[in-house]
């Protein structure tokens, strides 16, 4: 059995041969350990506190985002007219424009398809679209195409496709408007 003398000198650390300065390098030790885990966990509850606010941060940030892009579509519209270019020639029936803005082809009630640029008004191509014996009793363009179609007074129906070659030159994009022939799609019962 041990006796207290020898419980005694082995928590003081006189019994396996340590000295007292070791056991108080040690204790120093594990205090400077110890206020580093204290610091390393502070540092550690810091991040993820700011991860977390962070997030919650860029989801308001999102939200707000999206209530500021759907704002406009609770309100009206508001279209304002820069300007009226006239076009030429008798009253237009139909138009048809290409896909950049650049150009018009207006058919008139006289079956003259004329196409022209917008930035000046400049006529850029001029073709009938029948014999121009007969006007026009309608016209229209067939929604998704460039076709302009024309209803004669003799009772003949006519298409004209219109093609917009659009290309670059010297780093501008250059459209160039052509009319193909008219077609004739039936005669009337008459002829």
């Amino acid at each position: 059995m041990a006796s207290a003398r020898d419980i005694a000198s082995a928590l003081s650390g006189e019994g396996n041969g340590r000295s007292a300065a070791s056991a108080s390098a040690d204790s120093a030790a594990a205090a400077r350990r110890g206020r580093r885990r204290v610091w390393l966990d502070r540092l550690a509850t810091l991040t993820v506190r700011a991860g977390g606010f962070g997030i919650i941060a860029s989801i308001l940030a999102i939200l707000i985002f999206i209530v500021v892009e759907v704002m406009p579509l609770i309100g009206g519209a508001a279209v304002t007219l820069s300007r009226v270019d006239p076009l030429p020639g008798p009253a237009v029936r139909a138009v048809v424009a290409d896909e950049f803005g650049t150009h018009v082809a207006a058919l008139d009630e006289s079956g003259t398809v004329r196409v022209l640029r917008v930035a000046d008004g400049v006529i850029a191509v001029e073709q009938a679209l029948g014999d121009g014996a007969h006007g026009l009793v309608s016209a229209q363009v067939p929604p998704g195409t460039n076709l302009l179609t024309g209803a004669t007074t003799d009772g003949r129906v006519l298409l004209m496709p219109v093609q917009w070659d659009a290309h670059f030159e010297a780093q501008q994009r250059v459209v160039t408007p052509s009319l193909a022939n008219a077609t004739l799609v039936n005669r009337s019962v008459n002829e």
